[in-house]
């Protein structure tokens, strides 16, 4: 499961004072933790998520509850839930508890921040869809092979790089603008 911290952090700071969001305000929330999953809730509000690790959605999704595991990133808006007209001053963003096996169900809810939410407008105005990104072209395509080369006695393999040896290699540049895919062969001992 990782090693969970007593302390949470919020822009690398310990949980300190108030932040202000504004509601047509794009938050970024990214999980830079190595073993704790953040289950984040705002009570009154919902999150209207449009992007992820992934890129932006085509059409956004509302949630009432994110759940960042280690290394991910949402981004989202802060809007009042559904049939609330939610103005309460500052409230408390928390992580809740979640069933991740190992008994981590039992974990406390734990403060991650107070938010003050300001603003009249609503992020539900938004453009409900984003512009379409074309197809690529055909890529071209490549191959690297990945071996190994005999070295001195006593010594590991020296890597090779398409037939050559490491550090002693031939760059592979992509001209700007192109689409290239990659067939990648691994002829070494390690997989």
């Amino acid at each position: 499961l990782g090693r969970g911290g007593r302390t949470i952090l919020v822009n690398g700071v310990a949980a300190q004072g108030t932040l202000e969001v504004a509601r047509r305000t794009l938050l970024r929330f990214v999980n830079a933790a190595n073993g704790r999953f953040f289950n984040l809730s705002l009570p009154g509000y919902e999150f209207l998520v449009v992007g992820t690790d992934g890129g932006r959605y085509a059409e956004p999704l509302v949630k009432r509850e994110l759940l960042l595991v280690p290394g991910e990133r949402i981004d989202a808006y802060v809007v009042p839930a559904a049939g609330t007209t939610s103005n309460a001053s500052v409230v408390d963003l928390s992580t809740l508890a979640y069933d991740r096996g190992h008994g981590s169900a039992a974990e406390p809810v734990r403060l991650v921040s107070r938010v003050k939410v300001t603003g009249d407008e609503d992020a539900r105005s938004y453009p409900r869809s984003v512009t379409p990104i074309p197809r690529f072209s055909s890529p071209s395509s490549f191959s690297i092979t990945l071996g190994e080369a005999k070295s001195n006695p006593g010594l590991p393999p020296a890597l090779t790089l398409n037939g050559e040896s490491w550090p002693n290699i031939t760059p592979i540049r992509v001209p700007l603008g192109t689409t290239w895919e990659y067939d990648v062969v691994n002829e070494t001992s390690a997989p």
